[in-house]
């Protein structure tokens, strides 16, 4: 009578159970405590966001642990595909990235050794013509009558061009006169309506850059209120 040997069936089935153990092995599970594993989320920049050279990139990211969700890391590393390491800060910002995409990544490792990571493009254009932004505010705005405030923006300018002229323009109505200044101090918005506030520069050439923002004026007598201008968007 011939004899089976049982010898492949135990080694298949060991290996089988060799498997699954490795697939559901704590260290590939961020929601186990024993993993090891932190969740981290790029806050700033965007994923594909696009930046002009010299323009300052603000980089902030957020790590949590899987299993109880409560905030993690205590050493942060960031690196730039094209630039090498940039910084080892929770948050920074920096001015200097090279043209180029930039693959971004953070590393963040807690003091029980879990680590994490998480990555973003950045693109950074060289600047070939005039612009001008608007920094503050940031975006469209509402003020109460009688309120202060001190605009301010970013001129970028190529090589080899040079500026000639610049001028504030609060608006048709506003009551505020225009000022041909880079930085023209505290206005007072003190008539309700809305108004388009806009910086514009101008070069030796005549060619002009200009950034307008939307500014809405309250009446003291109309209920407050309120406007969160940074972030200008849920984030």
């Amino acid at each position: 009578m011939r004899r089976t040997s049982h010898i492949p069936v135990l080694a298949l089935a060991a290996a089988l159970l060799w498997q699954v153990s490795c697939r559901d092995a704590p260290r590939d599970n961020p929601f186990d405590p024993e993993a090891g594993i932190l969740l981290v989320s790029v806050l700033s920049p965007q994923d594909s966001s696009v930046f002009l050279v010299g323009e300052k990139v603000e980089f902030r990211a957020l790590a949590r642990t899987g299993y109880d969700d409560l905030p993690a890391g205590s050493g942060w590393l960031w690196s730039s595909s094209i630039s090498g390491q940039l910084s080892n800060e929770a948050e920074f910002s920096t001015d200097s990235l090279p043209s180029g995409t930039h693959r971004i990544t953070v590393l963040v490792e807690d003091s029980l050794w879990g680590q994490g990571s998480a990555h973003v493009a950045v693109t950074v254009k060289e600047l070939t013509e005039l612009m001008v932004r608007i920094t503050s505010p940031a975006a469209d705005t509402v003020f109460l009558a009688g309120g202060l405030f001190s605009p301010a923006a970013r001129e970028y300018i190529p090589d080899g061009i040079s500026v000639s002229g610049r001028a504030w323009h609060f608006g048709d109505g506003s009551g505020i006169a225009d000022i041909t200044a880079a930085a023209p101090g505290t206005v007072v918005w003190d008539i309700p309506g809305t108004f388009e506030m806009t910086y514009q520069v101008v070069d030796t050439y005549g060619r002009s850059a200009a950034d307008t923002l939307v500014v809405t004026v309250l009446a003291t007598s109309e209920p407050p209120l309120v406007k969160i201008i940074s972030p200008a968007a849920d984030t």
